[in-house]
């Protein structure tokens, strides 16, 4: 357990911290673009449950008997969607999710 005298020489920046500071029209662009982008990779998708935008932002705080008291700040984005294929009669549901610790969602929702 770490002590209050402690505390400083273990203070280091994770870099764990990246807002996104995404307008709600962006975001359900975004979540449109996401959606169609899924339905357009194979003509046996024929539906879709929809696409979700995530911005997740927290603060992780510590504290300990000994006077310890640290935290840090966290954040998390995502794009997915779940969709549906068939042929005749068999049908399948599956989702893809993009999930990065910064708001740079790589290529195109991640894959």
């Amino acid at each position: 357990m770490l002590a209050r005298d402690s505390a400083d020489q273990h203070r280091t920046d994770l870099d764990l911290y990246h807002p996104w500071d995404l307008p709600v029209d962006a975001a359900i662009e975004l979540a449109r673009e996401c959606e169609q982008s899924a339905l357009d990779t194979d003509k046996r998708i024929s539906n879709s449950e929809g696409a979700t935008v995530n911005v997740h932002e927290a603060h992780f705080i510590h504290a300990n008997s000994l006077g310890f008291i640290g935290g840090y700040p966290t954040s998390r984005h995502s794009v997915s969607c779940a969709v549906i294929a068939g042929k005749d009669d068999a049908m399948e549901r599956d989702y893809c999710t993009a999930w990065r610790a910064m708001p740079e969602i790589s290529s195109k929702y991640g894959s």
